[in-house]
């Protein structure tokens, strides 16, 4: 009985061999087909081991599906046409960033010219009323005599040494300011030497001290010490000398009704600053840098207001080019004030291009039906303008 025993263990042997081995393949394919979808970490460590539970495969976020090589190389990338239109915008934007470099440059010396005129404008104005440059005594004409031998100037008129003094006092008279001519004439007066003679006009060199303006000192940037650069011969630092001025007298608007000059004690007083001032004349003896137009006005005048000049009123080679925040000055009925011009514009060929100017300024207080002198000075920066009473 034993023996039966035995012979059937050997003969069900092979068959528990074959039930072993498709089990343990059962398994290995399942494994397979959870490797695809399951964290390697999940899966049986050897062909031996348990299959995980339902419960612990569900407790685990399925990743990602990998990526074949076939997938990546389908990917799509960058292409050229794209790369082409991003370095087109951005070539905009440099070309933009560009444009604004001049600009800023342009803005830059702008704002340190109006900061220096201002400075000079207010210098100006002190030594005015310093060297006592409004006294009637020290008024002279461009070749010595007094002015108030020819009695009392009532009209509006100019103290220009450094013109004057750049003229000289040999052979014709010198032009009147902006090259105003007859009735309307502005008359340029010089002052005297003072310590010297009444009599004498005021040199060139003495003028070029008083009336040029000396703090507009030329800098070595690459000197770490920011020196001025050279000395001029009286031993002060160098300066560029791009800064001058002038004066334009005209007596006040509260004293225009007196009967007597003389009485006029209040002026109106305006320190006129130039920016590189051409003081050159040509050979018909006209300043080269002085225009004059008969304008008219087409309101009351009123801060300014607009004014008209027609192209037969030019008196004088027009200038180049009117420009906005240009000054001219306002010449009629014995008052002369200057404004800043805000817009210029031209008509049409029907009104034969007429230049229409809008200014900015003080009101205009007399007629102003009538035709007034509108002159332009080349160079003119700032105008400061205040009333001084002559001592």
């Amino acid at each position: 009985m034993g023996g039966h025993s035995s012979v059937d263990c050997c003969e069900n042997q092979p068959q528990r061999t074959q039930r072993y081995t498709e089990e343990e393949g059962v398994r290995v394919r399942a494994a397979d087909r959870l490797s695809a979808f399951f964290p390697f970490s999940t899966l049986p460590s050897s062909p031996s081991s348990s299959v995980p539970s339902v419960s612990s495969v569900v407790s685990h976020t399925p990743p990602p599906p990998p990526t074949s090589t076939a997938a990546r190389a389908n990917r799509r990338g960058i292409t050229l046409l794209e790369v082409l239109i991003c370095t087109f915008v951005l070539s905009i934007g440099l070309l933009g960033l560009a444009a604004l470099i001049p600009v800023g440059r342009l803005a830059i010396v702008q704002t340190a010219i109006a900061d220096r005129s201002g400075a000079c404008g207010r210098a100006a104005l002190r030594e005015i009323k310093i060297r006592q440059m409004l006294e009637p005594d020290r008024w002279l004409h461009f070749n010595g005599p007094r002015v108030l031998d020819d009695g009392f100037p009532v009209a509006p008129f100019v103290i220009d040494p450094l013109f004057l003094g750049n003229y000289g006092s040999s052979g014709s008279a010198p032009p009147h300011f902006g090259n105003t001519a007859g009735a309307q004439s502005v008359l340029r007066f010089t002052l005297d030497c003072p310590g010297i003679s009444p009599s004498v006009p005021m040199s060139y060199a003495l003028a070029e001290r008083i009336f040029r303006w000396r703090d507009d000192l030329e800098f070595d940037n690459k000197d770490p010490d920011r020196r001025p650069v050279g000395t001029n011969p009286d031993g002060s630092p160098g300066y560029k000398g791009d800064y001058s001025w002038f004066i334009t007298v005209s007596p006040a608007p509260a004293e225009a009704t007196l009967p007597n000059a003389i009485q006029k004690r209040r002026y109106l007083v305006s320190a006129v600053v130039c920016f590189k001032r051409d003081l050159t004349v040509d050979e018909s003896n006209m300043a080269v840098a002085e225009h004059t137009a008969g304008a008219t006005f087409l309101g009351m005048g009123y801060g300014g207001g607009s004014v008209e000049i027609a192209p037969g009123e030019w008196r004088t080679p027009p200038p180049e080019r009117i420009r906005d925040n240009q000054w001219i000055m306002i010449c009629g009925g014995g008052h002369a004030l200057w404004y800043r011009v805000i817009s210029v514009s031209e008509g049409s060929e029907v009104e034969n291009k007429s230049t229409f100017l809008t200014l900015a300024g003080p009101d205009w207080s007399e007629d102003t039906s009538n035709v007034v002198q509108a002159i332009f000075i080349d160079g003119v920066v700032g105008v400061y303008t205040t009333t001084i009473e002559r001592q």
